[in-house]
């Protein structure tokens, strides 16, 4: 009966769908503390973009995490 009844839950898509998550819930954020200036940055890649007339495909982004003053420039390829 066991094996009759392991084997109706697997092979039912209402028992498969219906199941409880197995997975951990997400943990909580948590607030990121810095004490100085580039203690700690934040690096950012945007891209492809439209190429443009001088031959830029990207933005680099960085961010200090203590003033969130950002630095951005455009860069022709990810590997620049």
């Amino acid at each position: 009966m066991t094996q009759q009844l392991t084997h109706h839950v697997l092979s039912s898509q209402k028992c498969q769908t219906r199941r409880p998550s197995s997975s951990k819930p997400s943990g909580l954020l948590k607030s990121i503390t810095v004490d100085r200036l580039f203690e700690r940055i934040g690096l950012d890649l945007v891209g492809p973009l439209p190429k443009t007339r001088l031959g830029n495909k990207y933005i680099i982004s960085a961010v200090d995490y203590l003033t969130k003053s950002t630095i951005t420039k455009p860069v022709p390829n990810p590997t620049t």
